[in-house]
């Protein structure tokens, strides 16, 4: 996925929910709220959000902790992703940044409706407010990991449909011992195994700890 397919791609947000189980009467002109009235709505507290914010001058603030953690978790992610190649590299290095876009916009959603104009505010983003954007992301991010995957498989060389097979089956950090296992149940060669494990490193998909 060269060019900017994989930037549109890694900009998407996943959500998923349990679905209802209760069937809603569809025939027109019963009484409910159509989607034009639902979208109506949104597109109203949107605006009130607007109206609000427009002339507060607001600051939202990190605890260093949060740095920490989203420098590990940058790290982290990267690292699942890099045995992907390089075109998927992008996903979790946005990621790592709307984590933090989306942990700001909490505390904003929290207090729209206590903020006099024209003030002046600063806010801390709190543990819960870091805790709940970090949720949303992993699990966006497990979304994209997966259609990636799925988008990539029909361009992919049998050489990396094996490195893929292989791979899949480790964590993100293994011993070599615990590679050959793998290929093994996937009817790979001890030699073979070695030798993809070898290529990776020498492509810097993987990363050999001292």
């Amino acid at each position: 996925l060269r060019g900017n397919t994989d930037g549109l791609h890694s900009r998407l947000l996943f959500y998923r929910s349990e679905g209802t189980t209760e069937w809603m009467d569809t025939v027109p002109g019963q009484k409910g709220n159509t989607l034009e009235d639902r979208y109506k709505a949104i597109g109203q507290r949107m605006k009130a959000l607007h109206e609000t914010y427009r002339d507060v001058d607001i600051e939202v603030t990190f605890k260093d902790d949060h740095w920490v953690q989203r420098n590990k978790l940058g790290t982290q992610w990267l690292v699942s992703f890099r045995e992907l190649g390089p075109n998927a590299l992008g996903i979790p290095k946005r990621a790592a940044n709307n984590l933090m876009k989306l942990a700001v916009s909490l505390p904003l959603a929290r207090n729209c409706e206590s903020i006099p104009a024209g003030s002046k505010v600063t806010w801390q983003c709190t543990d819960e407010d870091f805790a709940t954007a970090r949720k949303v992301v992993e699990a966006s991010l497990a979304c994209s990991r997966e259609i990636f995957v799925e988008l990539t498989k029909s361009v992919m060389t049998p050489s990396e449909k094996r490195n893929l097979d292989l791979l899949s089956l480790l964590g993100p950090s293994f011993k070599t011992a615990e590679a050959v296992t793998a290929g093994q149940s996937i009817g790979l060669p001890v030699i073979t195994t070695k030798r993809m494990l070898k290529k990776l490193l020498s492509e810097e998909r993987l990363v050999k700890e001292r």
